[in-house]
């Protein structure tokens, strides 16, 4: 009996050493990640502070045209790179570089790196706003190059190759309305009408986008003298988009038809 007794105490005994190690080393192992995650959260602000000032630093000493990196903008892109090839940088923390050096890239002259990175970033991330916007301004720098050469269809080949990737929905929408101009520049009202009647079709929650496209088919129809058809696009702006800005031009425009 005393021998149980003792056997049972040993064991109670040693469970209890037991329990306070396993304890202590819980303990040290949640200090040990608290100082982790403050030590990164610390480099992180670091390296933020030391981004803003290269930044700045580039921005004054970036010669508008020159083509390239100069001292700060490389120490900038170095920065943004690391970050993105860091295996303990967050999703968000990778996606932000890539846009960052996409930016810096379309700063600096190099149009094709930061078509390139947005659109990784993109297909990492669809609809970003940021990538989105960076991707629509590359390319209507060529659209517009095009367009002064009366490349028409080069121009609507441009802007049909982005709407490939996923834009943020208010880019494609801009973009849409874009290709129905270019058709109208060109001097083919069917196929703007086309174009812009798609705009209405495929962005039913952007509104603004959706008034102006009927109103650019209202005067399409005016300037071939199809008044029929240029009041019922008018009517039916003003009746499904009368908070729009349009709605007005299409009032004012209407009345102007009637007198």
């Amino acid at each position: 009996m005393k021998t149980a007794l003792k056997i049972t105490l040993v064991l109670v005994f040693v469970f209890i050493v037991c329990y306070q190690i396993k304890s202590y080393a819980l303990k040290q192992s949640l200090v040990y990640d608290q100082c982790l995650t403050y030590v990164h959260k610390n480099q992180e602000l670091i390296d933020n502070r030391q981004i803003e000032i290269l930044e700045v630093e580039a921005e004054v000493s970036r010669d508008p045209q020159a083509v390239g990196f100069n001292s700060a903008d490389s120490k900038l892109a170095s920065i943004y790179a690391s970050r993105i090839n860091d295996l303990s940088s967050t999703r968000n923390e990778k996606l932000k570089s890539k846009q960052s050096l996409a930016e810096l890239y379309l700063k600096t002259a190099q149009p094709d790196r930061a078509y390139n990175l947005a659109s990784e970033a993109l297909a990492d991330q669809p609809y970003l706003a940021t990538s989105s916007a960076l991707l629509v301004l590359i390319t209507q720098d060529k659209v517009n190059a095009y367009l002064k050469e009366r490349k028409f269809d080069e121009a609507i080949n441009e802007y049909n190759n982005l709407l490939k990737l996923p834009l943020q929905e208010g880019y494609q929408a801009a973009v849409e309305s874009q290709i129905a101009s270019i058709y109208r520049k060109k001097g083919d009202p069917e196929a703007a009408i086309e174009a812009y009647r798609k705009v209405i079709l495929n962005h039913p929650y952007i509104t603004n986008y959706q008034a102006l496209a009927a109103l650019r088919i209202s005067e399409i129809y005016l300037k071939n003298k199809d008044y029929p058809k240029a009041k019922e696009e008018l009517s039916n702006l003003i009746k499904l988009y009368p908070n729009t800005p349009w709605a007005k031009k299409a009032r004012l425009t209407l009345a102007e038809i009637k007198q």
